[in-house]
Formats: C-alpha cells, structure tokens, sequence
C-alpha cells in the first residue's frame, strides 16, 4: 500500500482512505478487541510516519503534529461526530438520539438532555451509517433496523425512516463495573455473605437465571459469576448480535453471537440455532446472554442432562416471574414444543436459583434485590405454579438480609462458607 505524495491539503484525504481500508480488511474481532483501537491508533501513526519520511525523500518538510494528525484520522474513521464527547464522558452511561435537535443522556441514572444538535437528519444518517459499515453492516430502506457493536464496544442499535419518524440512535455504553463478585461487594451491589453464596452456588452448579429490567446489571452480574467457574472448564456463551460478555478468567471460554440475515433474506444465524451448535462443542457449561424465545427450551434441555451450573439472563420481575417467562418462552414454536406438563417439570428441575437485579433510586448504582431458590411447583388442576423462597432479600433498610431460609443444597456448599445459616436459627426452604 502507496502513500499518495502531493500537497500538504491532499494529506488528511489519502491516510484517511488508507485507514478504512486498513479496517475494511481486518476481522471484525481484531478491530473490536479491547486493544483494537490502541493498535489501529499506532498503525495510523506508522502511515503517518512512512508519510514524512517519503516526503523527506522528495526534498519536502516532514508534517508537523504527526501525533495530531493520526488522532484526526481517527476520528474521521472511527469517531461519532458530535456525539464524541458524550461517547468520551465517563459519566454518561447511554445517549439516545430521538430527532436531530433532541439528543438525550443517561448519566448517574437520570436522563437529562444533552447539549449537542444536528443539522438534519440527513447528517443522523451519514453518521449511522458510517459507524454501522465498521462491522461491515448497512442501514438503508432495505434494512431500516441494525444492532451492533461499536469499536469501543458500546452497542448502537439505530432505526430509520419509515419505521420511525426520524432518524434514531441509541447508544449504550460499554461500561466494565466490576468483573468479580468481590468488586462487586465493594461497588456495594451485594455483600460480602451473598457473594460468597453466589461463588458456592456457581462451583456447586447450580444453574441460575439473574433478572430485572433494562440495565438493572443483569450482564455484569453474569460476568462476575462467570468468573467463578473453574479455569479450566469449558464454556461457551452465545449472545444476540453484539457481544457483552467477558469471561476473563476462563482459558476455554467460546464466544459466539448471532447473525442478521443478508440483503437476500438469507444466511441467518439464530440463537435457537447457536444452542444446539453449542452443544456439540463438548461445553461443560453454556451461558446465554439473555434468554427471550425459543432457545428456552433447548437452554432447559441442556441443564436437565449434561450442562448443569449453566447461566442466562432474562427480563423479569422476580423468581416466580422469571420461572413463568421461560416456561412462555419454551412453548414459543409449537412444532418443537413438548406437551404443557412436560415444559412445566424441565422448568422446574433445570432452574434452581433466580438473582434478581435493580437500579438504586436517583442513582447509577445497580444492587441485588433478592436471592430466590426455586423449590419445585404446586398443581392447581391444568396449571402449574412455580413455588420457591428468598434466601436473601433486600429491606425497607436498603440492605441484603437473611431471611432465615436454610437452601436445600445448604449441606452441598457448606465447606464453602461461612454462611449466615449456620450460626442462627432458621426455617429449612421446602
């Protein structure tokens, strides 16, 4: 690859074209690792570079500001345009682009507007567009709807006419709060006691579901229970377009995520479709990013037989609830479906405990609401009902109590404690 040698004001135009090129080639992997920047940041410095000393050659002054300039490459090729300082602010956890002239943030919780405008919607586009060709997808009246991951690892998911009125963004950033439980201890999400349960629950495995609404801290939560599990064991994780999840700790860990159709309607990659390959990639255990169709019934029949000590995320509103979602979920295709009564004894052999997930009150804080044991069903003529305790619940005080629920696998875990069951008196869970 040529530099193109001229004046200084053709400079910006050919290390630019050179840089996309540079991205167009690389695997999408390479460019959205957590390096990935830093290293096309010292490959745009050697263009720059091999550009002043060609010009050195020629007789012509080297540029000044090499370091400048490739920052400015950078941010023609992978930056966001105006809404850089917003995507640059450790503060702002999602910005929300509903009109060109009604920018939003979220920042410590609150949603507050943002000083930040476009021009037009034409412009909202260009930059959508741009940011979504990075993983080499399209945004146009044949695919209205894109969901990607950014090269910083924040997820855009981007709307366009005539799905909507306007051009929308909504950018969530890539945020690592914790990637321990013990972090999480000190972010004051749990404590000290319920993470240690959580450790045993995961080496015991158990399989567990962890719930709440959006960005509640459902994915960091999995993170740090991922985390738990031994470093050799193999995992593989599947996740819906953009991936979230971070297992550093793990030396066998799969990633794998799935794939939108393309502009013929074919070559789709569903989760559903992810689980069963899953399972034949010899895994120990599978981690779903967040459970919400018809993967549920294959998620169950994994944990009934050989994956135990699985995990996943779900969007509900407690244990019970989230019990009764994965039976909805798992009855999705009535062509695979089994009978009712069958979905209703998987449900409730293969989940074991629910962890559900909150946000702090006027607060960017997430902490940990309850800590469920499922304990089986109660029929009530066709119906099902899911039963179970809390082993840890969180007070009109704001802070995790023991109930005074002794877990059925308490003797399980026990060399795994302390735990609060055993120095008090307590009711053993049914």
């Amino acid at each position: 690859m040529t530099l193109r040698m001229g004046p200084d004001d053709g400079v910006l135009p050919s290390l630019e074209e050179q840089v996309r090129e540079v991205i167009r080639r690389a695997p999408p992997d390479e460019v959205l690792a957590p390096d990935g920047a830093e290293r096309l940041r010292r490959r745009v410095m050697g263009f720059v570079e091999e550009y002043n000393r060609r010009r050195q050659l020629m007789g012509y002054p080297p540029l000044a500001g090499a370091e400048r300039l490739a920052e400015e490459l950078l941010r023609q090729v992978l930056g966001a345009g105006p809404l850089q300082p917003l995507l640059d602010d450790p503060d702002v956890e999602e910005i929300m682009v509903n009109a060109p002239d009604s920018v939003l943030v979220v920042r410590e919780g609150e949603i507050e507007a943002a000083p930040v405008a476009f021009r037009d919607d034409e412009e909202v586009l260009e930059l959508a567009q741009r940011l979504v060709g990075l993983r080499g997808e399209r945004l146009d009246y044949s695919q209205p709807v894109v969901d990607v991951m950014l090269p910083d690892r924040a997820r855009l998911h981007a709307v366009i006419p005539p799905i909507s009125e306007h051009v929308v963004l909504t950018i969530r950033k890539y945020t690592v709060r914790a990637e321990e439980l013990s972090q999480l201890v000190e972010l004051g999400t749990c404590t000290e006691e319920v993470a240690r349960f959580l450790e045993a629950l995961v080496l015991a495995r158990k399989t567990i579901l962890v719930v709440g609404g959006t960005a509640s801290g459902k994915t960091t939560m999995v993170n740090c229970l991922g985390n738990c599990i031994p470093p050799k064991e193999r995992v593989v994780s599947i996740e819906d377009r953009v991936r979230e999840l971070r297992f550093s700790s793990l030396a066998n860990w799969v990633p794998l995520v799935t794939r939108g159709p393309n502009a013929e309607g074919v070559g789709e990659i569903t989760m559903q479709q992810l689980v069963k390959e899953s399972l034949r990639m010899r895994p120990d255990r599978i981690v779903i990013g967040e459970t919400r169709g018809s993967e549920a019934l294959d998620f169950l029949r994994a944990v009934t037989s050989d994956h135990p000590g699985s995990l996943s995320t779900i969007h509900a509103m407690g244990g019970r609830h989230a019990m009764e979602r994965v039976r909805i979920y798992a009855q999705m295709d009535p062509r695979l479906a089994p009978p009712p009564h069958v979905v209703d004894e998987l449900v409730a052999e293969g989940i074991q405990f629910v962890v559900h997930m909150g946000r702090v009150p006027r607060s960017g804080l997430r902490w940990v609401l309850s800590v469920w044991e499922a304990t089986g069903m109660e029929r009530e003529g066709p119906r099902s009902t899911f039963v179970g305790n809390d082993i840890f619940r969180r007070g009109e005080d704001g802070r995790l109590h023991f109930t005074g629920v002794r877990p059925r696998c308490a003797r399980e875990v026990e060399h795994l404690g302390p735990f609060p069951w055993s120095a008090r008196s307590f009711y053993v869970g049914e």
